[in-house]
């Protein structure tokens, strides 16, 4: 244990929480990128490149230009699935039994 003091692996450890945030991170933008509507597809292959090969310059830009209106397409897809889960719930409740 002296070969590794407590201050390492307090780095050690606040790197790895550092890199799965990051990659959080970078799911939950591919995953906005995929899902948005009003992006083209040249427009999505655009800012995925982006975002995969610069990666720190290109979520920075993506959460600048885009990162207002993710929450609202959030809150839209929420929406839609909870609508076609009552949707769903009346057809089955609404049945006659056999």
């Amino acid at each position: 244990m002296d070969d590794y003091p407590l201050l390492g692996m307090f780095f050690t450890i606040l790197w790895f929480f550092l890199f799965f945030a990051w990659i959080s991170c970078l799911f939950t933008i591919l995953r906005d990128i995929f899902r948005s509507a009003d992006l083209s597809g040249a427009g999505k292959a655009g800012w995925t490149l982006l975002v995969v090969i610069l990666p720190l310059f290109g979520v920075l830009v993506y959460l600048i230009s885009r990162g207002s209106s993710m929450q609202e397409r959030a809150l839209e897809e929420e929406a839609r699935r909870e609508q076609a889960r009552q949707d769903y719930i009346r057809s089955v409740v609404n049945k006659p039994a056999a």
